[in-house]
């Protein structure tokens, strides 16, 4: 899953994250102060949990990572300070 308005995708993260999958691995997640659900790799296994939050409006996806297998990866060091364009000032500060 990558999010829409990720701010910078790194060259090496993805080939990370692939390199990190493990049979068991329902996740390959980056984590920092805390996970960074929108640029992962994410087993279809999981979907019924999903759904089932989405059902219970869970709808922060950090929440899912204490009920599957995570695989965790330290923070790539270029991951970006404001990682994601939430208000088009930020799109305009990014582009300027």
């Amino acid at each position: 899953v990558c999010a829409c308005d990720l701010s910078l995708i790194g060259a090496d993260w993805l080939p990370r994250l692939i390199q990190a999958i493990e049979e068991t691995s329902d996740a390959v997640v980056f984590r920092g102060e805390r996970y960074e659900p929108l640029f992962t790799l994410y087993h279809g296994r999981i979907g019924k949990l999903v759904r089932e939050h989405i059902e219970q409006n869970v709808l922060a996806p950090h929440r899912i990572f204490g009920k599957i297998n995570s695989t965790v990866l330290e923070m790539p060091e270029n991951w970006p300070l404001e990682p994601s364009f939430n208000t088009r000032e930020s799109l305009e500060a990014f582009t300027e």
